[in-house]
């Protein structure tokens, strides 16, 4: 056999391997073809950004701290009227903290993990903020509203959710540096506890208040239930690409706002 044929033969065998070993997820996400996320079938600590201008993380922090102070400020009389008509709605606090999962504390931007333990990327747990939109009963860990008819949700919380409006005090989050204004949402902790390989790279960036997920996937599929999204921006993300979803985004809450 030559060289040629040893090569194909290489890739053949790799592929059949990486296929049996997504069988798993697609058994857990069987909307997602295992050989769809082939891109991303590679040793997790060679998965990774790919290699961009090496002022990114620095830029991206500046224009996260510089936009959530912008946002907090312009935002801040909306946010007021938002807390008085919680209050006036229904008992209970005004904001809404729950534990999430964020980035994974091994990982390096030069795409190593600290580590030797590679595979153990279990994030870094923090508290995130919301504006209260379910009644204060409500079991906080339980599965989010998928419409607005759910019975756990006030008269105002319906009215925030669908304005996303009851996002606005993650800017706290990204002031604090547990979240970027672009990336894949945080999750809950108990659900990244079953994550498998090919979801814990969800964990390899900071969470965002914003992404790909969110302008293109399905809100009403859980967030790991979009991971192609995510994946694909953890793979391609770059200053371009973070000013896109904003501008994006921004026009998609106008839109909404409009309907």
């Amino acid at each position: 056999m030559n060289q040629g044929e040893n090569s194909g033969a290489g890739t053949a065998l790799e592929d059949t391997i990486w296929q049996a070993r997504f069988l798993h997820f697609d058994r857990v996400q069987p909307h997602v073809p295992a050989m769809s996320l082939r891109p991303y079938a590679m040793p997790m600590h060679r998965f990774g950004m790919r290699r961009t201008w090496k002022y990114y993380p620095f830029l991206k922090q500046s224009i996260d701290i510089v936009f959530a102070l912008v946002g907090r400020i312009v935002a801040m009389p909306l946010m007021i009227l938002i807390a008085i008509a919680i209050k006036l709605d229904s008992p209970g606090p005004v904001l809404f903290r729950q534990k999430r999962i964020g980035k994974n504390r091994r990982y390096h931007s030069n795409g190593h993990l600290k580590e030797r333990r590679r595979w153990d990327l279990k994030g870094k747990p923090f508290v995130i903020y919301k504006f209260r939109t379910m009644r204060a009963d409500a079991d906080p860990y339980a599965i989010s509203p998928s419409d607005d008819g759910d019975p756990r949700l006030t008269r105002v919380g319906r009215v925030i959710r669908s304005l996303c409006l009851d996002e606005l005090p993650q800017l706290i989050n990204v002031l604090k540096g547990d979240m970027s204004l672009v990336g894949p949402r945080p999750e809950m902790p108990f659900i990244v506890q079953k994550y498998n390989m090919i979801e814990s790279l969800r964990l390899l960036v900071k969470p965002g208040i914003t992404g790909l997920w969110q302008l293109h996937g399905s809100r009403k599929k859980h967030i790991h239930e979009n991971l192609h999204y995510d994946l694909e921006y953890i793979q391609k993300c770059c200053l371009l690409m973070d000013l896109k979803i904003l501008v994006k985004t921004l026009g998609f809450v106008l839109k909404t706002k409009n309907v």
